[in-house]
């Protein structure tokens, strides 16, 4: 995944286009979502290949363009994590409020739970959700 961001409150977008996401066959499923109330950014989340398993990865990316600090690992245990999925929570301008949810699949077809994180201040949450 590559580009300058979408324009957010009327402002267009500054530089070149800017890679995210650069291997498809091992980064896969990108969801963002964009937090006007905490330094104009956005947080992108997706799959990540580990070799045996998925996990959640995300970076932040700046307003105006280009990413800002270094990817990180949100989630991964010894389940595959995948399907993420990114809001932002509104609050006030010094802390970074995304909330990032995957799926976890313990034994296929039917066994998945739901997980979660506030990513910026590094709080697990476990919104688990049962399928039975």
């Amino acid at each position: 995944m590559a580009g300058p961001p979408h324009p957010a409150a009327g402002r267009r977008p500054q530089g070149g286009t800017f890679t995210i996401i650069a291997d498809p066959e091992r980064e896969a499923q990108p969801a963002i979502a964009y937090n006007n109330r905490h330094a104009n950014r956005y947080l992108v989340v997706w799959q990540q290949w580990a070799g045996t398993l998925w996990d959640i990865h995300g970076r932040q990316v700046q307003g105006p363009g280009g990413t800002w600090g270094n990817n990180i690992t949100i989630a991964w245990y010894n389940k595959s994590r995948t399907a993420p999925a990114v809001g932002a929570i509104p609050t006030t301008p010094t802390s970074a409020k995304f909330l990032v949810v995957w799926e976890v699949l313990y034994v296929p077809p039917n066994d998945r739970d739901i997980y979660g994180q506030f990513w910026g201040n590094r709080v697990y949450l476990p919104l688990v959700l049962r399928n039975h």
